[in-house]
């Protein structure tokens, strides 16, 4: 098959999917609104089932359509190219780390570490409290009506989850200024930098025969490795270790 074809099959089979997603989608909602809205006590097993049937058609289908697409990218991948664009500065910031930084840059890289970590801190504290109040027994008292219960610990979970959400969102806003400036000020510094002196020629003959030398240097660890486990062999060394081991395996397990 030719990449065209490829690539046709592959943009068919994901508009596919994403429309068997939104009706799926669109189902699952009016099914839970259309289950809310039958009464008091509306979260019964037989209202659910009754509700969620009507999507397994749906469901399937879309089951179907993830699986059938991730057998279609291993069976006939496209050639993806590769970016030529750093949309986000982080490959960018990184090469020109390489050639020297500032305590400016490293100032805001601590600044992006530290926001980061509060992130995942806010994250981790929530996600313990939401287990925590679910597991809690006095949120669950026994005269109150299973809708309630379930509708209670929804929103307060819902209300956590959202504020780190909007929280990480802020972050990544931040940090990914903070990356632009990074890189600004890493440019400036480079365009200001002197050109360096030639390199040493030892160090370009090793850059240029990096492959050759690490691999003589494998091949005479490897031929030292046997030449030593040889000499341990044939002057008894071998068998002191293997003696020494039996006896302790022996006297560990109450024979010896």
């Amino acid at each position: 098959m030719s990449l065209k074809n490829r690539k046709l099959l592959h943009l068919s089979c994901s508009i596919v999917l994403s429309v068997l997603l939104v009706v799926t989608g669109v189902l699952l909602i009016v099914s839970c609104v259309g289950i809310y809205r039958e009464g008091d006590s509306p979260f019964t097993r037989e209202s659910v089932g009754a509700a969620l049937s009507r999507i397994a058609v749906p469901g399937c289908l879309t089951l179907f359509g993830i699986v059938a697409t991730a057998v279609l990218r291993a069976v006939f991948p496209v050639e993806e190219v590769a970016p030529r664009t750093d949309p986000y500065d982080e490959m960018t910031l990184a090469r020109l780390k390489r050639k020297g930084t500032t305590s400016e840059v490293e100032a805001l890289a601590h600044r992006r570490r530290v926001l980061r970590i509060e992130y995942v801190i806010a994250l981790i504290a929530v996600t313990v409290a939401s287990l925590l109040f679910l597991l809690k027994v006095k949120n669950y008292p026994a005269d109150a009506s299973y809708n309630d219960v379930v509708i209670a610990c929804t929103l307060w979970t819902v209300l956590w989850f959202g504020l780190v959400f909007l929280h990480g969102l802020v972050t990544d806003f931040i940090c990914r200024a903070f990356i632009k400036q990074e890189v600004r000020l890493l440019r400036e510094t480079v365009e200001k930098t002197p050109v360096p002196a030639a390199a040493c020629p030892l160090r370009l003959w090793l850059k240029k025969h990096k492959k050759q030398v690490l691999l003589s240097l494998r091949c005479a660890l490897l031929v030292v490795a046997v030449v030593l486990i040889a000499f341990g062999i044939l002057h008894g060394g071998m068998a002191d270790v293997l003696g020494k081991a039996i006896n302790i395996c022996t006297e560990c397990i109450g024979l010896g």
